[in-house]
């Protein structure tokens, strides 16, 4: 990785000549960096993009050779036909096949650059159609990296750089001229600070103040990062600072203490993860044959799987892809729920809409393809029968409780993440939810450290455990903390111009029935088809928590943790089926002290989209 330069490979498709010439005549002939252009060529025409762009800059530009060395203040073409990687220092051709679909060379590159070069990567997206380039944009920001698209309004085509920048890891959007001193300067500044010992002086300084800067952050993710390994979080920090080409910690400090927009910024580089289906297909592979194949043996009537820090959703899709294939192969027919859950809104927004890019499929074979998904202009989108098996929704794993009775956990590239004493407080959970003779799924780096009791191994290699029956539980969810105090005095959430007065409301009928609804029913909330709360009875108020900032009616914005996912689990199961449904046993707080509740789900009818839920509390269970 040391002897490659900075690297800045540049995606373009419909439109991205004229952005081309536009960002190669504004790079300078001495900058020392790499410059690589990935464009969206028909395999069977000579290109002269090499000549075009050579008119518009001093710079030396050449068509790219299988073995060519990646040299500094070059610009590098790739050639019509073929795809783009590198290795061991060199550019590697691979020839593509020619085959219909949906071709991404632009996300193959940025990929492997992110894992040649780690934080030298700039990822740069110009005009075009489609979303390739998108994947490619969380692999190099993952790897510390840095990414920049095109303006729309400049842009011929905006599709592509309007797909990276929803992801939310877009680091500047910029005209395609101004992009190379934009990139010029961040590349400076780092070299400046990292003179000599800079980097580490940097790092160690981040590394012993770091609490400081999770201070700095809104409370709810202060708390969660300062459970996380401090790697991570102090190479980001200080990739952020050179964005922003600052230095000093203290100024950075005050940045986050003034600017929201940074604080948020911030915190999604935290968040920013890699995922893929299958990833290391043999432990999948043993995951099918000793945990879901005994579950199809059994008896049970229904299963649930918990796909804890789901990112994107594509480990959930793997387990349901494995799930279907398995029930095809027995003509099993019972009921699979599999909840995936994350802190990432971004993430798991994406994860619900089950569309995936042509890089994202690598791993899947045709059969698969064919089988579980369909392919349409912008990519491959994730079959029904996929889609109404997977639940998404927001959970933090350190705070929120655990779900219960559930058949397998996969948590995967999660607790690589997180230390050892949060490490030991998070495995107690997955004992105290799993149902008896339960796996867990864990990922390649990861172990159960000093939790081994909890668990036997049932797979070193894939890293597969079952639950230790044996044990007894360390974990009651009952002693589970509300993270929010306080409570809000309101008892409906309807826009204003629907809060009319009613004409009868002075009827002894309505009286009674407003005072009954007021102190004896449960806890209760009309939620429309957008997953907006309509009303919230009285009692309900208790139970309801809006997040700061701008006011919203989202349901994730007002329902406490713990209630996210049983709530959305109702919604969507009722959704589906037209009748009511019911998750038993949720354990919620109320005014600091946890109790038991059954969430019921209601349809107002079939001439309407509004759901009601209500929280009827039960008795208490035992705990141990």
């Amino acid at each position: 990785m040391s002897d490659l330069p900075t690297i800045v490979a540049i995606g373009a498709s419909a439109g991205g000549l004229e952005a081309l010439k536009d960002f190669v005549h504004a790079i300078p002939n001495d900058s020392g960096l790499a410059y690589v252009v990935i464009q969206h060529l028909a395999p069977d025409h000579p290109s002269l993009m090499d000549k075009l762009l050579g008119a518009h800059t001093p710079v030396p530009v050449s068509l790219i050779t299988d073995g060519m060395v990646v040299a500094p203040d070059h610009i590098h073409i790739i050639p019509p036909g073929s795809y783009l990687e590198l290795q061991d220092g060199k550019f590697k051709l691979v020839e593509r096949d020619r085959q219909k679909g949906v071709r991404t060379p632009i996300d193959r590159f940025f990929a492997s650059m992110a894992g040649a070069v780690g934080r030298r990567a700039f990822a740069v997206i110009l005009s075009g159609t489609g979303s390739d380039g998108t994947m490619g944009v969380r692999a190099v920001k993952a790897n510390g990296g840095i990414a920049l698209v095109q303006e729309s309004r400049s842009a011929q085509f905006s599709g592509m750089p309007e797909s990276a920048t929803a992801t939310g890891l877009v680091d500047f959007v910029l005209r395609a001229q101004d992009m190379p001193g934009r990139i010029i300067e961040i590349v400076q500044h780092r070299e400046q600070v990292e003179d000599a010992d800079g980097r580490q002086d940097l790092l160690d300084t981040l590394s012993e103040r770091l609490d400081e800067v999770l201070d700095r952050l809104d409370d709810e993710d202060g708390k969660v990062f300062a459970g996380y390994k401090p790697g991570t979080l102090v190479r980001r920090v200080a990739r952020r600072m050179t964005l922003l080409r600052q230095s000093s910690l203290d100024g950075y400090l005050l940045t986050l203490a003034n600017k929201p927009k940074e604080r948020k910024l911030l915190t999604q580089d935290f968040l920013i993860g890699v995922t893929q289906f299958f990833r290391d297909p043999e432990a999948f592979g043993v995951l099918k044959e000793r945990a879901l194949k005994p579950l199809f043996e059994s008896d049970r009537s229904s299963f649930r799987v918990w796909v804890a820090g789901c990112s994107t959703g594509e480990e959930a899709y793997s387990i349901a892809m494995l799930v279907c294939e398995l029930a095809a192969e027995t003509g099993d027919k019972r009921s699979w729920k599999i909840f995936g859950t994350d802190i990432d809104i971004d993430a798991l927004r994406n994860a619900r809409s089950g569309r995936f890019s042509e890089a994202a499929m690598v791993n899947l074979s045709e059969e698969r393809r064919k089988r579980h998904f369909t392919q349409n202009d912008t990519g491959w989108q994730v079959n029904d029968k996929l889609r109404e098996m997977c639940v998404f929704a927001p959970h933090n794993l350190l705070v929120d409780p655990p779900f219960s009775k559930l058949d397998l956990v996969s948590c995967r590239n999660v607790m690589i993440y997180l230390n050892a004493d949060i490490q030991a407080t998070v495995l107690p959970r997955f004992h105290y939810a799993l149902n008896t003779g339960s796996c867990l799924f864990l990922g390649p780096s990861e172990s159960l450290g000093r939790n081994e009791r909890f668990f036997s191994t049932v797979d070193r290699t894939a890293h597969l455990f079952r639950r230790a029956d044996g044990t007894a539980r360390a974990y009651s969810a009952l002693s589970v903390k509300r993270r929010r105090e306080g409570s809000v005095g309101f008892s409906t959430v309807l826009p204003t111009e629907q809060q009319q007065p009613d004409p009868r409301q002075n009827s002894l009928e309505n009286k009674t029935e407003q005072l009954f609804l007021q102190k004896h029913a449960s806890p209760f909330a009309a939620i429309n088809r957008q997953n907006e709360v309509v009303y919230v009875s009285d009692a309900m108020t208790s139970l309801i928590k809006p997040s700061r900032g701008t006011p919203s009616t989202s349901l994730d914005d007002f329902l406490t943790p713990e209630l996210r996912l049983p709530v959305h689990t109702g919604l969507d199961d009722s959704r589906k089926s037209g009748l009511a449904s019911e998750i038993a046993n949720v354990v919620a707080s109320v005014d600091g002290t946890p109790k038991l509740f059954d969430v019921k789900v209601t349809p107002f009818g079939s001439d309407s989209d509004v759901m009601l839920v209500s929280l009827n509390e039960v008795r208490l269970r035992d705990s141990n």
